[in-house]
């Protein structure tokens, strides 16, 4: 069975491989995206919670089901 994934535009740092979260997009499409560090939290309005410093999401996704590109608007996560 295939893993439903986000298309990933731009890595920025997170490295190719490397471990994935569940990401909901606006659409209601749930699928994996590709992370750096270690995740604590994901809140209801799409923020992302990290427990390191050495920490990274993709600048720039887009999602599969409707087309959508999500950019991250701020590299800085708290």
């Amino acid at each position: 069975m295939r893993v439903k994934t986000w298309r990933v535009l731009q890595y920025g740092t997170v490295p190719t491989g490397a471990p994935t979260i569940p990401y909901d997009c606006p659409c209601g499409r749930e699928a994996e995206l590709p992370i750096k560090g270690r995740v604590i939290a994901i809140t209801g309005d799409g923020g992302v919670i990290f427990d390191s410093h050495d920490r990274a999401l993709p600048p720039k996704i887009q999602c599969r089901k409707c087309g959508r590109v999500l950019i991250l608007e701020s590299a800085d996560v708290r």
